[in-house]
């Protein structure tokens, strides 16, 4: 199904809430329909590694791009 939405997700030390935003995505009613986009700006927390989690448990359903600034160790863009 193609996707008729692309949510925007900034985000830069925010451990405490990052699972909390990404499972309100994962809604059977909406999950073909949507694409995830996790911006992180070079957390020191462990925000990368919590969205990565998602990222490879929910990829077939929501595409999240874990996007991080090129000094660090992710895919720069």
């Amino acid at each position: 199904m193609q996707k008729v939405l692309s949510i925007s997700v900034a985000a830069y030390n925010v451990e405490k809430f990052i699972e909390q935003c990404l499972d309100s995505f994962i809604d059977p009613a909406i999950l073909d329909r949507v694409e995830v986009l996790v911006t992180d700006d070079g957390s020191k927390d462990r925000t990368p590694e919590i969205v990565s989690t998602y990222e490879k448990k929910i990829s077939r359903n929501i595409p999240f791009d874990l996007t991080k600034k090129c000094r660090t160790r992710f895919h720069c863009k």
